[in-house]
This record gives structure tokens, sequence and C-alpha cells, in this order.
């Protein structure tokens, strides 16, 4: 909010003369972290390998895949905590951005859905481009509410949601933890899978 006010909605802040993703990411980066108690800079991701992590570290799904998190801008808050910022140079979704956060550093698992989530600079509702965009855990917006418990559970990606974040990391346990506010996917899977349930009890 604080960097909207400054520079205007998210939805008009434009990177592309430079036409590179990782320069979007770069730019947005700059916008956000000024206004949060940034401890460092660690510069842009690429491939696997993620600046602020000890080399060699590997990002791993929920589903105990490999996985990163490419395109963005890594840096390191005065807590501890990591913040990754994505963006592209042409958004087609009213999914502006997106701001990932490791609650514990370098700790391990460093794994989606148990210290890595991720959140939406999106407009509420799909398509909307001309709406100012909010800070919305993944899973939570609106077009996506019936979607999101299923895709925590199970990583599947229905067609034609892509824009709102990759299923198959565990990145919409972001939005099960924020509306059922625990992490029971991780202790009794197999059980809400198969009750339709939010909860081990």
């Amino acid at each position: 909010m604080y960097a909207q006010n400054e520079y205007g909605p998210a939805n008009t802040w434009d990177f592309s003369e430079n036409n590179s993703d990782y320069a979007a990411s770069d730019g947005w980066f700059s916008y956000i972290t000024q206004y949060l108690h940034l401890a460092k800079d660690c510069g842009e991701v690429k491939g696997l390998y993620t600046p602020c992590y000890p080399q060699g570290t590997i990002i791993k799904s929920l589903y105990g895949k490999n996985s990163s998190l490419s395109y963005t801008h890594g840096g390191i808050l005065k807590n501890g905590m990591y913040i990754f910022v994505k963006t592209t140079s042409a958004m087609n979704y009213a999914s502006w951005g997106w701001i990932y956060v490791d609650i514990n550093g370098a700790k391990s698992p460093n794994t989606f859905g148990k210290d890595i989530f991720g959140f939406g600079i999106y407009a509420t509702k799909n398509w909307n481009l001309s709406e100012q965009p909010k800070l919305i855990p993944i899973g939570m917006r609106e077009f996506a509410n019936l979607d999101f418990p299923s895709l925590c559970l199970s990583g599947d990606a229905p067609a034609g949601y892509l824009a709102e974040g990759n299923y198959t990391t565990g990145e919409y346990c972001t939005g099960w933890i924020m509306r059922y506010e625990n992490v029971d996917y991780l202790h009794c899977k197999n059980q809400l899978i198969k009750s339709g349930e939010h909860s081990c009890k």
C-alpha cells in the first residue's frame, strides 16, 4: 500500500522498456522493499540456485520435487525472513506480481507449503485489468476459491488457472492457511481428501 501511494497503482508500474522479466522484478523489488526492514539485497534468482540461500540449497515443492523461485529478486529482512518479488514484463490476467516469503530464512525445510508461502498482487476478480491490485494469499482470489483446497492437497492444475500460481509446488496452501487457520494438510492429507473436510479434528 505504501508503494502504491508513492508510485501509483501496481498495475501501472511499467518496466517494460527493459524487455526483461528480471528487470521488471528488480523494479518491483525496489519499490516494495524500501518500506520494509531490509537487511540485505540478494539480487536476482537464476535457475535452481536462489540468492540469499547458501550455495547448493534446493527449494522443494510440497510434493517432493525440486522447485525454484525463478524470475524473482530476493532479499533478507532484519527479522531473518527471506522475501522474493516476482513479476513479468507483460501481465495478462490482472495478476500483476507475486511476493514469496520463507518465514525462517535458510533453515530447512525450504519447502512450499511448509515454510515458503506466496501472495499475489492481484485484481480481486479475474480479468479486471483496471482494478487497483491488492495483496492476496495465493488461492484466495474470488475466481479460484472453489479450487484451492483440493489443489493444496493434490497439486493438480486445471486448465485456465495458470496466472494464479504454480499448483504443483504447494503454493495454494497459503490460501488454505489463511482460510482455515491450520496446516492440517501436512498431517492427515488422505483423510482430508476422502472427507472433504478442512481439519483433522
